[in-house]
């Protein structure tokens, strides 16, 4: 009798974004915000919006960078 194998893949948004976004396609939004902060006037409400996402950004990385020194064993300070 033959074996029978199905693989299913979900993709999970939330707030319109990916949840499990890898830490390089993270890092590279956070660039890519920044370039775009660099051209904008910052009394405009896009920059306000913009600068708030990249801080979001800039927090999650803080975030995953610890937690990924903490799983590693390695030193906090770096």
């Amino acid at each position: 009798m033959a074996k029978m194998t199905e693989e299913a893949r979900a993709t999970v948004i939330l707030n319109g974004q990916q949840a499990n976004a890898t830490l390089k396609e993270i890092e590279a939004s956070a660039r890519g915000l920044n370039a775009e902060l660099k051209g904008l006037k910052t009394n405009t409400q896009e920059f306000a919006d913009k600068s708030k996402k990249f801080q979001e950004l800039n927090t999650k990385l803080t975030d995953i960078r610890s937690q990924t020194r903490i799983t590693q064993g390695g030193p906090s300070h770096i």
